[in-house]
């Protein structure tokens, strides 16, 4: 063999740089996907708290919403009322006491 062939030829402690490298690649992807999928089960979990949350507050707007139907309803009654009581024979709604 001559010399431009040994120079071509990786030597014993080229390769075992090379794996080293490799080996410090696979390790950090390793790492990367691991803090990856732990910051993903994060991310999920804020989610379902938020989603949670939201649910909440859509069931106390919807209760609160009921609940002012109900007074509005309630107001319309009494005007109602109010009313009839005028026109039942209490007089003229629009004389002048």
């Amino acid at each position: 063999m001559d010399r431009s062939e040994e120079d071509q030829q990786p030597t014993e402690e080229s390769q075992r740089y090379r794996s080293r490298q490799l080996n410090a690649s696979v390790d950090a992807l390793v790492v990367l996907r691991r803090n990856t999928e732990r910051i993903m089960d994060s991310v999920i979990m804020n989610l379902d708290a938020l989603n949670m949350a939201l649910d909440h507050l859509e069931e106390r707007t919807d209760r609160v919403l009921a609940q002012l139907r109900q007074y509005m309803q309630s107001m319309e009654d009494l005007d109602r009322s109010n009313t009839a009581r005028w026109h039942g024979g209490y007089g003229d709604p629009d004389a002048t006491i």
